[in-house]
C-alpha cells in the first residue's frame, strides 16, 4: 500500500501544508507542465483540471501552491496559506424580493460559495452562479426580478480562453448600482482604477467568505 504523508505548520502569518508520496515521480520534463491547464500524468482518461483548479484556488486565496518531485523517490505538494483575521465588515444580504447572483468562473470556488449558503441554510433558490458573463447575461434578458450581483474580476472559460473582466461585464450592462466585485486582485492598481470609475465597492475573496449572510 502506498503511504503519503501529510504535514501541517504555522509560521508566522502563513500556514503550510505538505502532502508527500513515496511514488514513482514525476519527471523534470512534466513537472514544467504541472498544474497547467489539460496536462495530465499518469491517468488515461485524465483532463488535467483537478491540479490546475486546486492551483488557482490556494494562489486565489492569496497563497502558494509548489510542487516538488524526483523519479523513483516520489512528491511533494506544499500548500501554503495566509492566515487571516476575521472580520464582519461586509454583510450578504439575501432578499426575498431580491435574487442573488455571482459570477465565478472557478468551480471549487463555486462549491466553496454554496457550503457557506448552505451552512447559513440559505435556499438554493435565492441565488444563481454562473461561469460565463453570457450565461449570466442570458438570465437577466429572461428573468423580471430585481438582483444584486457579487462578480469575480478575471473570468475565463475551462479551455482557458480570457473573458471580458467583471468590470468590463458590469460597465457594459450598466450594473454598477447593483454590482460588488470580489476577486484576489483586490490590491491591483488597476482593478481598484477601473472599480472605482464605476463606484463599485471591491472585496477581496477573504472578505467575501468572512461576511455574514443576513436573512
Amino acid at each position: 500500500m502506498a503511504k503519503i504523508s501529510i504535514e501541517i505548520e504555522s509560521s508566522g502569518k502563513t500556514v503550510i501544508i505538505r502532502i508527500t508520496d513515496f511514488g514513482i515521480g514525476i519527471s523534470k520534463e512534466n513537472l514544467q507542465r504541472f498544474g497547467s491547464k489539460g496536462f495530465t500524468h499518469g491517468k488515461t482518461d485524465g483532463n488535467g483540471l483537478g491540479v490546475y483548479y486546486a492551483k488557482r484556488f490556494v494562489e486565489d486565496l492569496g497563497g502558494r501552491f509548489d510542487v516538488q518531485s524526483e523519479i523513483g523517490k516520489g512528491t511533494a505538494i506544499s500548500l501554503s496559506l495566509p492566515l487571516v483575521e476575521i472580520t464582519s465588515k461586509h454583510s450578504i444580504l439575501i432578499d426575498p424580493n431580491q435574487h442573488l447572483l455571482i459570477l465565478e468562473d472557478q468551480p471549487l470556488i463555486q462549491k466553496a460559495i454554496q457550503l457557506k449558503f448552505n451552512e447559513a441554510g440559505v435556499a438554493a433558490s435565492a441565488y444563481s452562479i454562473f461561469s460565463i458573463p453570457s450565461e449570466l447575461e442570458q438570465w437577466i434578458a429572461t428573468n423580471t426580478t430585481d438582483f444584486k450581483l457579487y462578480s469575480d474580476y478575471f473570468l475565463e472559460t475551462d479551455c482557458g480562453d480570457q473573458l471580458e473582466t467583471g468590470v468590463q461585464f458590469i460597465k457594459r450592462l450598466g450594473l454598477s448600482e447593483k454590482s460588488i466585485l470580489f476577486t484576489s486582485a483586490f490590491d491591483n492598481c488597476e482593478v481598484l482604477s477601473a472599480a472605482g470609475d464605476l463606484g463599485v465597492e471591491v472585496l477581496s475573496k477573504d472578505q467575501f467568505f468572512e461576511s455574514i449572510i443576513l436573512t
